[in-house]
């Protein structure tokens, strides 16, 4: 009995120490939660103030892009004419340049067919100077074989 009784005090006491415990952890998550709510609160607050400011800036942004847009809609055009302007010059510049080519063109293959025959004539040549040296060679070497024979 005295250990059933005691035992069963110890219990009692240990419960009613967590039932505190339990109370002051209960109670400070009470502040923690209170704290939170008017945190978050005041987040929101800021989160709408600046939302209404973004909304207000974003208005102003876009119209003043919106008046940018048109005037580049405008520069584009003339761009556009500009641009075309272009073209037409380039076209019959391109043009001109194609028929010039096709003039030197034609005039280079001129000029390669003379120096083809000049070659020619230069080779037929070359070859005749080599013929006559070479004789005058042998006529050489003749002579001095004799002349030296007889000088001996």
């Amino acid at each position: 009995y005295n250990i059933d009784h005691k035992h069963h005090q110890h219990h009692n006491d240990v419960d009613h120490d967590l039932i505190h415990h339990n109370d002051d952890i209960d109670h400070k998550h009470k502040h923690h939660d209170d704290d939170n709510y008017h945190h978050n609160q005041h987040i929101f607050d800021i989160d709408h103030e600046h939302h209404q400011h973004l909304h207000k800036y974003n208005f102003h942004h876009n119209q003043h892009n919106y008046n940018i847009d048109h005037k580049h809609q405008h520069h584009n055009d003339d761009n556009d004419h500009h641009n075309q302007h272009n073209y037409n010059i380039d076209h019959k510049h391109h043009q001109h340049h194609n028929d010039v080519d096709h003039d030197l063109i034609h005039h280079n293959d001129v000029i390669d067919h003379k120096h083809q025959h000049h070659d020619d004539d230069n080779q037929h040549h070359n070859q005749h100077i080599f013929d006559i040296d070479h004789e005058h060679h042998q006529h050489l070497h003749k002579y001095n074989f004799h002349h030296n024979q007889h000088n001996y």
